[in-house]
């Protein structure tokens, strides 16, 4: 996993897979659906970075893939490399795709392993949820799925990853 980019971050407390962290300001290229399949959207962020923008630039692969969850909808977002400046990102010419803005900002975090699925995503997010709990730790916003690897690993060797903002 070395060999990618990802947010910067500093983590404030770390307890077994649990943490809590302060991130860095980034940005991600989105694509916004009403599938949450977790595959919806691969096919168009990957044009996006393989030169299918204003720009026609290429932009380097990284880590994590992000799935924000809300009722109605979600997003699949490939993380925009930090050598990128807000303002000389490309802008996607797929009106699927916008880019997503995340300020500095502290979240919470538990990492697992495995397939994912809903009841997988779920049941993370209320053991995140009951640490939070027992930690004092208020949350706000969407549940973040952050899948560091290729869909091709053995499902054993999988870093996942249940990420919510915090107050």
């Amino acid at each position: 996993m070395a060999r990618y980019e990802s947010p910067s971050y500093t983590v404030l407390k770390s307890d077994g897979p649990f943490e809590l962290r302060a991130y860095d300001a980034f940005s991600t290229s989105a694509y916004i659906g009403d599938d949450l399949s977790g595959k919806s959207g691969f096919p168009v962020l990957f044009n996006y970075i393989s030169g299918r923008n204003e720009t026609k630039q290429k932009i380097s692969m990284t880590i994590p893939v992000i799935n924000d969850f809300s009722l109605s909808q979600g997003s699949m977002e490939f993380v925009i490399p930090p050598s990128f400046h807000k303002e000389g990102i490309p802008k996607p010419v797929d009106e699927r795709l916008t880019i997503k803005h995340y300020e500095p900002h502290k979240a919470v975090a538990v990492r697992f392993s495995g397939r994912i699925n809903d009841k997988k995503i779920e049941s993370y997010t209320d053991k995140l949820k009951a640490w939070c709990e027992t930690n004092n730790i208020q949350t706000k916003g969407m549940v973040r799925l952050q899948r560091f690897n290729s869909p091709f690993s053995l499902p054993c060797l999988r870093h996942n990853e249940i990420v919510m903002m915090t107050d």
